[in-house]
């Protein structure tokens, strides 16, 4: 059979405005290194299902998703603060302390609804804000599966036993992710034993300690059918 090119899906992105949305996947995508700081941060992606909304990319409808990606940090110095603290207050609508920021269990966001600010930047969509459902808003069940990814602490002494687990894991998510997180500085120590990786043509970096990180939620998922997670206001 001859080989024949494959006309890629060229998915718009939707219009700028504000919708209902559900978060169905939490991913920790591990430390990733910053070359114009030369510093590794953690990150972690958030990804929405837009209520309402769907596509066909060729197999069939399918719902409509946007991410937001930060990194995990909670630092918050005069009018300067993290995108991850400031979605946090934003949501709780209140302002937090840097204990309460550390501590805050971000698996609380897994299948709970938002009202997300959306927008068109280019082919693209980013969420610039969220807020919480009016009261009394009717909240369809999300039709995608929930997904809650995390990695294991590299200096963790059961990190040998919980790498099978994460492998399997990672199936659940899309190829350019498992390959982003295969790229992590996390991911390298959790594979060796060599301590820190360097990206090419760079001396090995440290983790940026000047603001601190919450702990992530350990690897879990859910399927949509099963109670979607509640945020405490």
């Amino acid at each position: 059979m001859p080989l024949k090119p494959v006309q890629g899906v060229n998915v718009p992105p939707v219009k700028q405005g504000s919708y209902l949305g559900i978060c169905t996947r939490i991913v920790d995508l591990g430390e990733q290194r910053f070359q114009d700081q030369g510093l590794y941060k953690p990150r972690v992606s958030l990804m929405y299902e837009l209520c309402g909304l769907s596509i066909d990319r060729g197999n069939g409808d399918e719902p409509r998703t946007v991410s937001f990606e930060c990194n995990l940090v909670t630092y918050k110095k005069g009018d300067k603060v993290s995108e991850y603290r400031k979605m946090l207050e934003t949501w709780l609508e209140r302002e937090l302390s840097d204990d309460e920021a550390l501590k805050y269990p971000l698996s609380t966001f897994l299948g709970a609804p938002a009202e997300l600010l959306i927008a068109k930047e280019g082919d693209r969509n980013r969420i610039t804000a969220f807020s919480r459902p009016d009261d009394g808003q009717v909240i369809p069940a999300p039709r995608m599966e929930l997904v809650l990814f995390e990695l294991p602490d590299p200096d963790a002494p059961d990190k040998a036993a919980r790498l099978a687990e994460v492998a399997e894991s990672m199936k659940k998510l899309p190829v350019w992710q498992q390959e982003r997180i295969k790229k992590s500085n996390t991911w390298a120590r959790l594979n060796a034993n060599t301590g820190r990786i360097a990206m090419p043509g760079s001396p090995p970096q440290a983790v940026d300690a000047s603001s601190s990180t919450p702990t992530m939620p350990t690897v879990a998922s859910a399927k949509a059918s099963e109670p979607a997670a509640s945020v405490p206001f």
